[in-house]
Formats: C-alpha cells, sequence, structure tokens
C-alpha cells in the first residue's frame, strides 16, 4: 500500500527513530570511552 500523503509523516518518523539510534550509540560510545579513561586513571593497587 503507497499513500504518499502519508509520505512526509513516514519520513519524519525515520529521521527521528535514526536520532535515537545515534543518540544511543554515541551514548554507548561515551560510556566506553570513560570506562576506559577509569581504568587508565585508577590507581595501580600492588
Amino acid at each position: 500500500m503507497y499513500a504518499p500523503e502519508l509520505e512526509a509523516e513516514r519520513l519524519q518518523y525515520v529521521v527521528e527513530a535514526l536520532g535515537i539510534i545515534h543518540s544511543i550509540h554515541l551514548a554507548a560510545e561515551a560510556g566506553e570511552l570513560s570506562d576506559a579513561a577509569n581504568q587508565a586513571n585508577k590507581p595501580k593497587r600492588r
């Protein structure tokens, strides 16, 4: 079923979903980076 009048709305949903996915990826990357930084900055135990 193709409904041209729904195209703009559908596109908006796709763009929103991609934005959400993108921010999840960024958050995950930032989390990994901060984990790595925390590991590197931890004082070494003897």
